[in-house]
């Protein structure tokens, strides 16, 4: 009876255990963990490159969700309504509907940060070798993805394309 007892309570205590580590992480995540989306663009889909850069995005970063798709001129519009006005506003409307493109959702510590250090400068031709853009992009329009701008809204593009990310980290 002694060792059923003691076996009860060290299943209950091991379960205590694995619910506060699990409320920690929960923790961590919330304080700590940003969120942020890349696109790879029509011409990279195009080129049949989305392999090689899912490839080097998930070796590392952490991927939470992908979505193929082809964003209509509304979606569009929304996604890039802070370049409204500009005089490439038009163009790259018409270049992101041009064909599918892919939605990739990440998190990690200052994964903002160093996802866009990850894909290099927007100008392929000025980006650090073996950068996304300086192996794929052939143009400042035509440049392989897009990394969400951190003084921007991350939040906004990443509900364009995932819509079920109300909140950071939360399903709805």
């Amino acid at each position: 009876m002694m060792r059923l007892k003691s076996s009860r309570w060290c299943l209950a205590h091991h379960l205590e255990d694995l619910f506060v580590d699990t409320i920690l992480k929960m923790l961590y995540n919330v304080l700590f963990m940003e969120q942020t989306l890349l696109v790879i663009k029509p011409d990279a889909v195009r080129a049949k490159h989305i392999g090689e850069i899912i490839s080097a995005i998930e070796k590392n970063f952490e991927i939470v969700d992908i979505k193929y798709t082809r964003l209509t001129k509304l979606q569009a519009e929304r996604f890039y309504a802070i370049h409204k006005g500009k005089p490439f506003y038009n163009d790259l409307i018409k270049f992101i509907t041009s064909g599918p493109v892919v939605g990739i959702l990440l998190q990690g510590e200052n994964v903002q940060r160093r996802l866009r250090e990850f894909i290099g400068a927007t100008d392929p031709k000025k980006a650090q070798p073996n950068t996304i853009r300086a192996r794929f992009g052939s143009s400042i329009t035509e440049n392989a993805v897009h990394a969400s701008n951190p003084d921007e809204d991350p939040q906004k593009e990443i509900r364009i394309f995932f819509p079920k990310y109300k909140k950071k980290g939360k399903l709805e």
